[in-house]
């Protein structure tokens, strides 16, 4: 009993010490994040001390049927830029944002621009301006406006000029530029532009408005604290507007959301009034109804979805649907939410998101029916769920089982015969191993059955070999280097460079290690660190090429420089050496992050697997013991 008693304070100390351990390596990369933004952001800012860049924006003011496709720009009668135009651009220049169309260095002088654009409509528009580079950072903004008349609404006035070094336009232009980015380019990390921005007191009276987008891309960012300090600011500043002041008391109750601190985040979105965008309006009434179910709290959830009804925008309409649904099923109003859910599932998707909503719509509605053992009506929503989506091989095993059911047999080992074609690490594939000889057996085709039975042997025992392997190869400390295969630096396909890494031993079960919540956090701190490190090694190069700029510049004899110049470049040469010395640093505690991350990802991994490998013994066993079985039956 005493070993007993010790063995579980053992076990009591390691837990709070992994827990220990993952918090901080949590609190760690929250601190070299921020540390890595400050550092991007004085980058940027030694970068144009050092190029006085020349740059070109551009806005528009047109009506909504106008559509910008292509704007075309020369500089000294040579091309200097075409731009093709996404419906995200589009999309931002029409919010009022303002686009970087071109940054680059340009001699001092005399120089002409000529800008036209064209429209959906074949319709054009242009102009030229004249004007003199100082040895100054410079820019300039062209303007698409719509006119009075008819005409000048279809095809808008093109217009040129140079940003006045007035800190009230200079602030509108910067303050724009940054809400196009945000609009326009929502994969790409912007905020150390906002931190740069806000360093240089480029915003003037846009200043708390910048705010409000720091603040949501700190919560992007996972920055939860830094990002709740920033909405608190917003919301007790009496110079916020109403909507900007509604909309921060959002993202600080979203972020609370984030920290686990539901109460705190319902008491905050409760007071959420308008005015608020609808995108603001949608995801607040969608989250709120999360929290209450999340809580048990379904009749208040369904309550106040019915209350709030209206057309939400996108697919935020089927997420309102799809928990209203849910809401009621879970309050005794089942025949009115299996009706929500049911239409849910009758609509077309018009996206990957929406396609996938309304899979997992019709399948959550099948497993409900099956688990009321109205299993005719399950199949028919579970045979709607598409078959190259997430929830396909669910979907396949849930209708073979509702036919089952139903003792036609001859149907149920159709979806199961098509799951046989999927990846057999996927737990569902392997059920149907032992699914579909089942199904011939009670049809009594008792030579088929001992046939897929034999068949489901031999899968299962390769399976093990695999899944053996790929463990021993985990512990053998494979797991970083392959986990370095990942394409992590682009936020739009690094997810997807998880079917490629899965080719590698020790990653084999990778799209199924992160079906687990707490292995797929640490492959996200994976991720963030090795950005980290990225990002460092990055700046050190850039660095060292600038230092080395530099010292090029101060040994050069044939320049002819003010001394009041070569002061400047010494002093840049101090902030590159700082800059250098703080990279060089976080170069270190990135790879310290990494190491440790690898370590928990390492015994989580096997923890997972092990299981996995207790479940295909199981499945072994009785496929063996079924084979046997029928095998007397065949040879009695």
């Amino acid at each position: 009993m005493r070993f007993y008693h010790f063995l579980s304070g053992l076990l009591l100390i390691v837990l709070s010490f992994v827990v220990y351990a993952e918090q901080s390596i949590n609190h760690e990369l929250q601190t070299l994040k921020q540390k890595s933004l400050l550092l991007d952001r004085d980058l940027l800012i030694l970068d144009d001390k050092i190029k006085k860049p020349f740059s070109i924006y551009l806005s528009q003011m047109t009506d909504a049927k106008f559509v910008l496709e292509v704007m075309t720009i020369k500089l000294d009668d040579k091309p200097l830029t075409i731009h093709n135009y996404t419906d995200l651009e589009r999309k931002a220049l029409k919010n009022g944002g303002a686009q970087l169309i071109y940054k680059g260095v340009l001699a001092d002088g005399t120089h002409k621009i000529i800008a036209y654009y064209r429209s959906n409509k074949d319709y054009q528009g242009g102009a030229e301006f004249e004007f003199n580079k100082s040895s100054d950072s410079q820019s300039i903004e062209i303007s698409i406006n719509r006119g009075e008349s008819k005409e000048s609404r279809l095809q808008p006035k093109l217009s040129i000029q140079a940003v006045k070094n007035d800190n009230s336009i200079t602030a509108s232009v910067a303050y724009r530029h940054l809400k196009y980015l945000k609009d326009a380019q929502p994969n790409i990390d912007i905020l150390s532009q906002v931190l740069k921005a806000q360093k240089l007191n480029k915003l003037g009276v846009f200043s708390v408005d910048a705010q409000l987008i720091k603040g949501q891309l700190y919560l992007d960012k996972g920055l939860h604290i830094e990002a709740g300090e920033i909405f608190k600011k917003i919301i007790n500043n009496p110079a916020a507007s109403k909507k900007l002041q509604n909309e921060a008391r959002f993202y600080l109750g979203k972020s609370y959301y984030h920290s686990e601190k539901y109460e705190a985040a319902l008491a905050l979105l409760i007071k959420v009034n308008e005015p608020v965008s609808k995108s603001v309006r949608a995801e607040l009434q969608h989250l709120y109804s999360l929290i209450l179910m999340s809580q048990g709290k379904y009749k208040e959830a369904a309550l106040y979805l019915r209350n709030n009804w209206w057309k939400a925008p996108g697919n935020w309409d089927l997420y309102k649907r799809l928990n209203l649904g849910v809401a009621l099923i879970h309050s005794n109003e089942q025949k009115a939410g299996f009706d929500l859910i049911r239409k849910l599932g009758q609509k077309k998707p018009e996206d990957k998101e929406a396609k996938s909503l309304v899979d997992k719509a019709n399948q959550s509605l099948g497993y409900l029916l099956l688990n009321q053992n109205k299993p005719e009506q399950a199949r028919s929503y579970l045979e709607k769920v598409s078959l190259n989506g997430a929830y396909s091989n669910l979907a396949l095993l849930g209708a073979g089982w509702a036919s089952a059911r139903l003792q036609q047999y001859n149907q149920a080992v159709v979806p199961w015969m098509e799951l046989q074609k999927n990846d057999i690490r996927d737990i569902p594939v392997q059920e149907s191993m032992l699914t579909v000889p089942y199904a011939f057996e009670q049809m009594g085709l008792l030579k088929k059955a001992v046939r897929y039975y034999q068949n489901s042997v031999n899968v299962y025992e390769k399976e093990l070999v695999d899944l053996t392997s790929s463990m021993e190869s985990i512990r053998q400390d494979f797991l970083k280097t392959d986990l370095l295969k990942l394409n992590v630096a682009s936020e739009s396909v690094w997810l997807k460079s998880v079917n490629e890494v899965s080719t590698s031993e020790s990653l084999r079960y990778i799209k199924q290690l992160i079906e687990d919540a707490d292995f797929f956090n640490l492959l996200l701190n994976f991720r963030e660190a090795t950005l980290l490190k990225i990002n460092a090694d990055q700046k050190v190069e850039k660095i060292s090429d600038i230092q080395m700029h530099l010292l090029q510049e101060l040994g050069s004899d044939n320049l002819k420089e003010s001394e009041k110049h070569r002061d400047q470049i010494k002093f840049i040469k101090i902030l590159a050496a700082d800059l250098l010395k703080r990279s060089n640093m976080m170069q270190l505690k990135a790879q310290e992050n990494i190491d440790l991350i690898v370590l928990q990802m390492k015994a989580s991994a096997l923890k997972l697997l092990a299981l996995r490998k207790v479940k295909l013994d199981v499945y072994l066993v009785q496929s063996r013991l079924a084979l046997a079985q029928s095998y007397d039956r065949l040879n009695p």
